[in-house]
């Protein structure tokens, strides 16, 4: 998973060039770029030079350190190396130690198959959540497994 970079680190009043963004975050100017790919705005400028306004900067970034969840019916499948539907005919829930916030819920491990490959896919979801996630698939076959501290 890509790092997420402080955007605090910016002032919002300056303007800053690739170099000294690089520096502050410990990145190439290549890596800069790529957030231009991305979809930092540079200020428009004669010159072959990039500038970029502090306030530009601090709204890329949190858009980009912003997380992604996956919708209720879909994984990530690991033979496609893409997010697919699982096929809803029976699935494995790998109940973790790991507690999630302060509200004492425990993370659960939904594993099964892919709808389009059969191979497998997995997301990670608070057992809180559980009865949406049975909701949305009626009739599912589960498999409870607890994984040990060991």
């Amino acid at each position: 998973m890509a790092k997420r970079q402080n955007w605090q680190l910016v002032k919002k009043d300056q303007t800053y060039t690739i170099s000294e963004l690089g520096e502050l975050y410990s990145m190439s100017r290549s890596g800069i770029k790529y957030w231009i790919k991305l979809g930092l705005k540079p200020i428009e400028s004669e010159e072959k030079k990039y500038y970029f306004r502090g306030e530009d900067v601090i709204v890329f970034l949190k858009k980009k350190n912003e997380r992604k969840t996956l919708k209720i019916d879909v994984f990530k499948c690991f033979h496609r190396k893409g997010h697919h539907r699982i096929k809803s005919d029976k699935v494995t829930l790998l109940y973790t130690n790991v507690i999630l916030g302060n509200k004492n819920t425990k993370q659960v491990k939904i594993i099964g198959n892919c709808e389009d490959c059969e191979g497998i896919v997995s997301k990670q979801w608070s057992e809180r959540k559980l009865p949406e996630f049975l909701e949305f698939y009626p009739g599912i076959k589960i498999i409870k497994k607890v994984k040990s501290n060991s």
